[in-house]
């Protein structure tokens, strides 16, 4: 799929974004060998006013609300959706996803993943 076909239904610009079919590159354009297998497609998505991680996600589901269709069209086709969550601890912390959340997000075929960064001298004295 063109990832601008992607850009004009969810009605968002891509961080990065390729084809398959495309030339292999760096970061910062220099050619690589082979071409792309798969086509990609990711934008970052920032808290507004210093939401929660819940709130974020219920804001940008309301946005993707309008792209129903062409999610689950994307899926059936092979394609996965995902919204990746960095969540850097550096003491206890947690967070509820209500159950009307998760709800939205099996709709519209998004599932969670979790990169958890947390302070390593911190887990290193708790082990000690």
């Amino acid at each position: 799929m063109d990832p601008q076909h992607i850009s004009a239904e969810v009605r968002m610009q891509p961080e990065f974004q390729w084809k398959a079919g495309d030339r292999r590159t760096t970061p910062q354009g220099a050619l690589l060998n082979g071409y792309r297998e798969d086509s990609y497609w990711v934008s970052e998505l920032h808290p507004i006013h210093k939401e929660s991680i819940s709130e974020t996600l219920e804001h940008y589901l309301l946005t993707l609300g309008d792209a129903k269709a062409f999610m689950t069209d994307f899926c059936l086709t092979g394609g996965s959706i995902e919204f990746l969550i960095g969540w850097f601890v550096g003491t206890n912390s947690g967070e509820v996803f209500h159950c009307s959340l998760l709800g939205r997000l099996v709709e519209l075929q998004i599932s969670l993943a979790f990169d958890v960064y947390g302070d390593r001298t911190q887990a290193e004295s708790v082990s000690s």
